[in-house]
């Protein structure tokens, strides 16, 4: 066993630290000792790996200790670091709804856009039919509903009311008569 260790262990098994002190014993050690391991460094400063861990991390963002690329575990040996992968959602992944969802909000703005002060009359003849202009302003409008209905429900949840359909009391709720 190594001398700085043994003296490490036999001190803390004596004295009752408070977090600050560990925190503090924690940095110490991996700074004399950055190629120590977390496991290895807990097992020392009787804390866990996670709380090594974020101390590691922090003292290598202010280049206190050097960023490794392996550590040194408790039996000697050398193991490459595990980087944790970032979450799906942040992988760069694209459904195929989000590139629909994207192309559509860019249309829809060159569109208004294009018509933005503009009379109708200039685009009286297109190419489109009376059917087709009327479907696509009742689709514009149902657009719409649906988008003020959902920052109506965003509001009311951000101001800590419940949504609409909450307020009406259902038949269930109403209260029962206790029968012996």
């Amino acid at each position: 066993m190594d001398p700085y260790d043994f003296v490490l262990t036999a001190n803390l098994h004596r004295r009752h630290l408070t977090s600050e002190q560990k925190r503090e014993l924690i940095d110490k050690v991996l700074k004399a000792k950055p190629e120590a391991s977390n496991a290895t460094v807990a097992k020392q400063t009787k804390t866990t790996d996670k709380t090594v861990a974020k101390r590691r991390r922090k003292l290598e963002s202010t280049s206190e200790i050097p960023k490794l690329k392996k550590t040194v575990g408790a039996d000697g040996k050398s193991r490459p670091k595990i980087k944790k992968s970032a979450p799906k959602s942040q992988r760069g992944s694209v459904s195929a709804k989000d590139i629909a969802l994207k192309d559509f909000t860019a249309r829809a703005l060159e569109l208004i856009r294009l018509t933005k002060n503009n009379n109708p009359d200039r685009f009286a003849n297109t190419s489109l039919s009376f059917k087709d202009l009327r479907q696509l302003g009742h689709f514009f409008l149902n657009l719409a509903l649906v988008c003020e209905k959902s920052a109506r429900l965003r509001l009311t949840q951000s101001a800590g009311l419940r949504s609409p359909h909450y307020w009406v009391r259902r038949r269930h709720d109403r209260p029962r008569k206790i029968t012996e």
